[in-house]
């Protein structure tokens, strides 16, 4: 577990196993920590699988920079570099599912093999919030007064989000608008409490995983609940990923990606609809889809078989 500075930020990352590089880039509020152990293991046995923070994730230093999933994208090809890491195979789930988009698009020769799960590609698909939400979100702005950083990044995602929502043509939200919900009510709690606790932490697992799962096996949760806490996203660093999600757009380059893909979504996903990935795999050219039955958006209810779609892609 280490950090390495990459242009303006310092990079915390970490390599596990031997072998051909797997990069897996975690998504929205995560950080490497979050990575299942039961998937992990098994990768880092067949693979030198390197995880990160994204920037103003977890330990990842904030920036003053705008953010994008395309300087996002900037940032996980930097620490490849940092790390002399010339080519890799590349695992992004959600957020980070999206940041490999950018990844294989623009840096295509870095990529052996990609994998994206519980994803979009913006677009078309990317109505996120609710109306309701981005008001809900908007009042809070008058308890920012005395943090103007914090603000400032506020109003930018506000705008992000305005924009998308008032995109013409009866878009259907990548995201259900009860999952919103959850996410300003996450904004609401670090706007008040000034940082993470366990409440807090516990409202993003409707999200993650079903709610099944949640009462057949309350000590997995909680288990994320801790590995969370550990090194949560500030809420800087939550506004500016919101505000890149928002902008995000690869659904028009998508059939320049000549690379191998293989697209995974859980057929249970409330956080990212699993329509989604069917939308990917037709616009990436011979792109495979898998869909896990009883999974949610982080896999945790299939690890074993999502771990096998893994291995058998990439070997």
């Amino acid at each position: 577990m280490s950090r390495v500075k990459v242009k303006d930020i310092n990079m915390y990352y970490d390599v596990q196993g031997e072998g051909f590089p797997l990069v897996m880039v975690m998504g929205f509020l995560g950080s490497a920590n979050c990575w299942d152990p039961r998937m992990l293991a098994p990768l880092s046995d067949k693979f030198k699988v390197l995880v990160l923070d994204n920037r103003g994730a977890g330990r990842t230093d904030i920036s003053d920079r705008e953010y994008s999933i395309k300087l996002f994208a900037q940032d996980t090809v930097g620490l490849m570099d940092a790390l002399n890491i010339p080519r890799a195979h590349l695992l992004g789930i959600s957020m980070g599912g999206m940041i490999a988009q950018e990844v294989a698009l623009n840096y295509p020769r870095r990529v052996e093999k990609l994998i994206l799960a519980s994803t979009f590609c913006g677009g078309a698909r990317s109505v996120l919030f609710a109306p309701a939400d981005l008001e809900r979100v908007e009042s809070l702005m008058e308890k920012l007064a005395d943090r103007p950083r914090v603000r400032k990044l506020a109003n930018e995602a506000i705008k992000a989000l305005r924009r998308n929502a008032e995109k013409p043509g009866g878009r259907p939200a990548a995201t259900p608008f009860e999952a919103t919900g959850v996410i300003s009510g996450i904004v609401q709690d670090l706007v008040e409490k000034g940082s993470w606790d366990r409440e807090t932490a516990r409202k993003l697992l409707p999200n993650l995983c079903t709610e099944e799962f949640i009462r057949a096996n309350p000590g997995i949760p909680e288990v994320v609940v801790d590995l969370m806490l550990e090194a949560p996203t500030p809420i800087e660093g939550l506004l500016g990923q919101v505000k890149a999600i928002a902008e995000f757009d690869t659904c028009p380059r998508l059939p320049k990606i000549k690379i191998p893909t293989l697209v995974m979504a859980g057929k249970r996903d409330v956080f990212i609809l699993p329509e989604n990935s069917q939308t990917l795999a037709e616009r990436i050219p011979g792109a495979k889809l898998a869909f896990l039955a009883n999974s949610g958006h982080m896999f945790m209810e299939d690890v074993d078989e999502a771990t096998g779609l893994v291995l058998e892609f990439l070997s």
